[in-house]
């Protein structure tokens, strides 16, 4: 049993297989945004993984005026590894 305001109807068209990021990819990027960090405007992050909860991370650090936001992606393809780093400006 959960409160109301935990519970989001799901429409019976909707792909499980993206919706189910809802569960706690969304809810745990934020949480480390706001509830973990305690970040403040113009404050500087980096998020290492653009998963769910990357993603998440950067969209709440975004929200959160930050001054820039530097995201590195790892990935592993057989033998290739490859390290992308990007910087995102937030603020003009």
């Amino acid at each position: 049993m959960v409160h109301e305001v935990s519970v989001a109807k799901v429409p019976d068209e909707a792909p499980l297989d993206k919706v189910c990021l809802l569960g706690c990819g969304v809810s745990t990027g934020w949480g480390a945004v706001w509830n973990t960090c305690k970040v403040q405007p113009g404050n500087t992050a980096a998020v290492f993984g653009l998963g769910a909860v990357g993603l998440a991370v950067i969209e709440g650090l975004k929200v959160s005026s930050m001054n820039c936001i530097t995201a590195w992606l790892h990935s592993h393809s057989c033998s290739l590894s490859i390290t992308t780093a990007t910087a995102i400006q937030t603020q003009p």
